[in-house]
């Protein structure tokens, strides 16, 4: 499954280029964050996005001539944008923030599906620039890169290996305690 996100950069990312996260941290709290409230299960995430999924993604992103970028995804809770100080204190942790990136990261690992996301730079974290962007330009900067998004995954299914080596579709063998 390939999942796609909007994101600020925290780094050095352009505005329109894509970021693929090969780790994540999240700032979330209201948000149910497993699917076993009931027993204790705890998957591992050391690699929480499958490393197959996300070579297809990159053939995909080849084969479209787009760049992708590897990066830190950092989730937070919204609804509203980070504040400057908020995004200093992230920058710590992460090169992108987004509010949409878990639990599913975490949620899919749960299910032992094949996860990976690729998240679209629209804007620039607030303070990584003298002045913020609207919500309507950061839309008209998603917009922008809908195109290129769509061509990017649609190689990137077309990539997908039938079968998998990844560990993903085993991480409940061992996570229940």
């Amino acid at each position: 499954m390939i999942s796609t996100n909007t994101v600020g950069t925290m780094s050095w990312h352009p505005v329109g280029s894509f970021v693929l996260p090969r780790d994540f941290v999240e700032f979330t709290g209201s948000r149910p964050s497993t699917f076993f409230e009931e027993e204790a299960v705890h998957v591992d995430l050391t690699v929480p996005y499958c490393p197959e999924v996300i070579s297809a993604i990159e053939a995909g992103a080849k084969a479209a001539g787009a760049e992708v970028y590897e990066g830190i995804y950092v989730c937070t809770e919204g609804p509203h944008l980070e504040s400057p100080a908020q995004i200093r204190m992230l920058r710590r942790f992460g090169d992108v923030v987004g509010m949409t990136g878990y639990p599913e990261v975490a949620l899919a690992r749960e299910l032992e599906i094949c996860y990976a996301s690729i998240c679209t730079v629209t804007n620039p974290a607030a303070g990584m620039r003298r002045d913020a962007m609207s919500a309507g330009e950061i839309t008209g900067e998603m917009a922008k890169s809908a195109d290129l998004l769509r061509e990017i995954i649609e190689g990137a299914a077309s990539k997908m290996p039938e079968e998998r080596s990844c560990r993903c579709g085993s991480a409940l063998a061992e996570a229940r305690l």
